[in-house]
């Protein structure tokens, strides 16, 4: 079963109010998580961030930035190569509501991220610049560099307040990597 079926069928099981409700974080700005990810409150209930780094071997990083509440967001996808010390920014995706699959209105989002998935899968990460090909005409779609640097980003066309670490996950996985230094 896919992992959104699962979440699908709690959400199904449970009462219509307590389905999807966001929590309150009063006081809360900001959550520092395992494996560089970073989650900031806006408003107490709506949220930005980054994911948790996973390592999709061969150098390469993925993260994930997200922008919405407990029920849906945004998202844009992050492919950082750790040797080159850059990384491709896709996205945004039309908002995701975590308990469904990505509609049709995703699927040069969600196609994109399937292709980076089977890619590591195989053994054989995308380049940057084929993950960049692959998300033309999306919003962000851009390779920027990641050493010595933190990127905003945003799913909103707005100028982003916040401030990414994109070489944070080398230095987990691929600390002598140049997108470590």
């Amino acid at each position: 079963m896919k992992p959104y079926a699962v979440i699908l069928v709690f959400a199904l099981a449970a009462p219509a109010a307590q389905a999807c409700e966001p929590i309150y974080r009063e006081g809360v700005d900001r959550f520092d998580g395992p494996n560089c990810g970073v989650t900031y409150f806006k408003d107490g209930i709506s949220d930005e961030g980054i994911s948790p780094a996973d390592d999709l071997g061969g150098g390469f990083v993925r993260q994930t930035y997200f922008d919405g509440f407990a029920c849906a967001a945004t998202q844009s996808g992050v492919v950082i190569d750790c040797n080159a010390g850059q990384a491709v920014i896709y996205g945004p995706s039309a908002l995701i509501e975590f308990a469904a699959e990505p509609g049709p209105e995703n699927a040069q989002y969600a196609g994109t991220y399937a292709a980076v998935d089977a890619a590591a899968k195989a053994g054989t990460p995308l380049p940057l610049g084929e993950i960049k090909r692959r998300a033309a005409g999306m919003a962000n779609a851009a390779i920027v560099p990641v050493v010595g640097k933190a990127i905003g980003i945003s799913n909103t066309g707005a100028p982003s307040n916040r401030r990414y670490d994109l070489s944070c996950g080398c230095k987990v996985f691929y600390p002598g990597s140049a997108g470590a230094s």
